[in-house]
């Protein structure tokens, strides 16, 4: 019921105000927001987020950090959708405006990285993916220390690229590494769930 009602105050805010307002691009990039993660609506996720990106565009310019963040989104959905060039395209906008904002040693970059690295890994371009999970693991490194659960992460891709490359010495090695940070953290503080690495699609 909620939800419906958020809906409804958006058409009206539409209606009152025109699709392009200002107010319009938060309440879009939210509901896009749900949809995606929420609900798992590609589609609806990609139409809402879309429009907070054709509204943002047209209020904050091209490189103003609210635009990397919805770029970011939009490469996330469409790395969901297997639409991999398309996905990479968004996430080296979002390394533009980074690069801009922030520099290139800044921790944000580091998530960039690690899913272009999966987009690459799905590609089967596996040096390119190896290339942008070390990048990834020197920032995380550099920011997070050396046991945290999204540096396991980046170990768990690592190997799984030497994997499907044949370098199984060199996979284990990693895979290793990725569950000896997660066995440090489930001794401490943290819960199954949270503890849990990411899995790879088949």
């Amino acid at each position: 019921k909620a939800w419906e009602y958020f809906l409804k105050e958006i058409s009206i805010l539409e209606l009152n105000l025109g699709e392009t307002h200002p107010r319009l691009a938060s309440s879009n990039s939210l509901v896009g927001q749900v949809y995606y993660e929420h609900f798992k609506d590609l589609e609806n996720g990609l139409t809402y987020v879309s429009k907070a990106l054709n509204i943002s565009l047209n209020v904050f310019g091209d490189d103003h950090p609210s635009i990397g963040k919805l770029y970011n989104f939009l490469g996330s959905i469409y790395k969901d959708k297997t639409m991999y060039n398309k996905s990479l395209e968004f996430y080296n906008k979002t390394l533009s405006i980074l690069a801009k904002t922030v520099g290139h040693d800044h921790i944000d970059n580091a998530l960039v990285w690690f899913h272009i690295g999966i987009c690459y890994n799905k590609q089967r371009n596996y040096n390119e993916s190896l290339n942008y999970h070390i990048k990834t693991l020197k920032i995380q490194q550099a920011h997070l220390g050396t046991g945290h659960l999204d540096i396991a992460s980046t170990y768990f891709w690592m190997g799984l690229s030497y994997y499907k490359q044949g370098a199984y010495e060199t996979a284990l090695d990693h895979h290793e590494k990725a569950m000896s940070i997660q066995r440090n953290a489930m001794s401490t503080n943290c819960t199954d769930t949270d503890c849990k690495l990411q899995t790879a699609e088949s």
